[in-house]
Parts: structure tokens; C-alpha cells; sequence
């Protein structure tokens, strides 16, 4: 009989390499500190896995996690995804949006 255990966001990134290891150790450290941390780097290199496993560890656990994609915001969009907008602000603009921030109500984009 198989079980359904959730792993969580840590538990996610396995591996034994060293830079394994040392990302592991890292999201560990800084998930302490109630500092801002931005995760960049290539497609595909599990960017939303990490900044969960910083919130999953940090104090704002058990508020909203917010991800956001930056390389697809279009720019003159990006101010409006961040911050909200309401419904016939620009073209386009069909309902009221909270933007990121307000919806991860101290929690983590």
C-alpha cells in the first residue's frame, strides 16, 4: 500500500551534489533572517522551488506565497501586476486587481 507523504519544499530538492548540499544549507541560513531575498537565474533551474523552501522555512510560513514570473511581466504591465490596479484604469483593465503585494498580505512574493 502506497503513502501519500507531502515533502516539503526542502525535502523537494534532493540531491547529493555538493552545490546540492550548499543550496540546501543556504535556504536553511537565510530563512532565518527576516531580510528581502531574490532568487534569479536560467529557466529551469528551480528558482519557485527555492524562494518556497525559504518561505516554508521562514517566519512567514503561514501567510499567502505569492510567485511571480519577472521575464514574462510585459514592463509597462509590471507596475500594475506589483501594486494592483482598478477595473478601466488602461485598456484592458476588466476587473479590479489587488497586485502581488497586497495579496501576499505579509507573506512572500
Amino acid at each position: 500500500m502506497a503513502t501519500n507523504i507531502a515533502l516539503t519544499p526542502l525535502e523537494q530538492i534532493v540531491g547529493e551534489a555538493p552545490s546540492t548540499l550548499k543550496i540546501r544549507k543556504w535556504i536553511e541560513q537565510v530563512a532565518g533572517y527576516g531580510n528581502s531575498v531574490l532568487v534569479t537565474g536560467p529557466s529551469s533551474t528551480c528558482k519557485e522551488l527555492i524562494a518556497r523552501a525559504i518561505h516554508s522555512h521562514s517566519d512567514r510560513a503561514t501567510k499567502p506565497f505569492v510567485p511571480v514570473n519577472c521575464a514574462a511581466l510585459p514592463g509597462d504591465l509590471s507596475a500594475s501586476q506589483f501594486f494592483g490596479h482598478v477595473k478601466g484604469a488602461f485598456t484592458g483593465a476588466q476587473f479590479n486587481s489587488l497586485g502581488c503585494f497586497r495579496a501576499a498580505e505579509g507573506g512572500t512574493i
